[in-house]
Order: C-alpha cells, then sequence, then structure tokens
C-alpha cells in the first residue's frame, strides 16, 4: 500500500497552470467557438463586415389597378310597423287562453352598405434601392475538378 500526502507546492502550480485556462473562456458564438489551450493571452481578432452594395433603379410612372371599398350607404335606424299579433297559449294547469297585441312602431338599426370598386391610379416615377449582385467566391482546385 502506498502512502501519498497531500503536497501544496504542486497543487498552487496546477493552479498556476490552469489560471490561463479560466481566464481565457468567453462566450461561444459561431465566429469564434473552440477550444484553445496555453500559457499566453488570446485576443480576439476584429471582424470586418463591408456594407452592401447598393444600386439604384429608376421605375417609370405607370398605372395601378386597386380595390377600393367605397361607403354607398350610412348606417341609419328605420320606423317599421308590427302588424297585430294573436297567439294561443296555455297556463300550467292547462287551460288555454289567447292573447292579443296590437300593432305597434319599432326602430330597427339598418347597416352601412359598401361596395369593392376597382379605380386605376397614376403612380408617379420613383427610384428604388436595390441590393447588388454579388460575385461568386473564386474556387481553387486541389488536384482535382470541381464543377
Amino acid at each position: 500500500m502506498t502512502n501519498t500526502r497531500f503536497n501544496s507546492k504542486l497543487a498552487i502550480l496546477a493552479l498556476l497552470l490552469a489560471l490561463p485556462l479560466v481566464l481565457q473562456t468567453r462566450t461561444a458564438s459561431a465566429a469564434n467557438w473552440g477550444v484553445s489551450f496555453g500559457l499566453g493571452w488570446h485576443r480576439p481578432a476584429p471582424v470586418v463586415f463591408a456594407p452592401p452594395v447598393v444600386e439604384r433603379d429608376w421605375v417609370p410612372e405607370h398605372y395601378e389597378t386597386r380595390m377600393e371599398q367605397v361607403l354607398v350607404e350610412a348606417g341609419h335606424y328605420e320606423k317599421q310597423w308590427v302588424s297585430d299579433t294573436r297567439e294561443f297559449r296555455r297556463d300550467r294547469w292547462g287551460h288555454g287562453y289567447s292573447t292579443a297585441r296590437s300593432g305597434y312602431w319599432t326602430e330597427v338599426y339598418v347597416p352601412a352598405r359598401y361596395e369593392t370598386r376597382t379605380v386605376s391610379v397614376l403612380v408617379p416615377g420613383y427610384y428604388r434601392d436595390v441590393a447588388a449582385p454579388c460575385m461568386p467566391a473564386p474556387r481553387i482546385a486541389f488536384g482535382y475538378r470541381h464543377r
């Protein structure tokens, strides 16, 4: 059976060697994901993005056909005559009797009426920004043919 003792000098040396690894950790992203080991301090290289290439395209004046909802008649209340009514009913004991109600006026709401119409509209000419097509990256062949 081997008797091993805790050595404080080895523990401090192990902590000193692991310290750069702990300090070097950072959040991962799609551009810099990976694992690195070493005693040096790593500084990530800056990433420079080129601004997008935009071309101005002239669109001449033209006619467009549009669909529009047009109010034909606004919503309003109308007076309506309800004619005389006569009903035959039974009470809870089964006896029949008739009821009569004379005619009366009531107000009824008539909703608004809309129509869909096609309208031809002149649209003046204007410039619009369009992304320019990008050039494809050059292909490099290493001993075999690319298609």
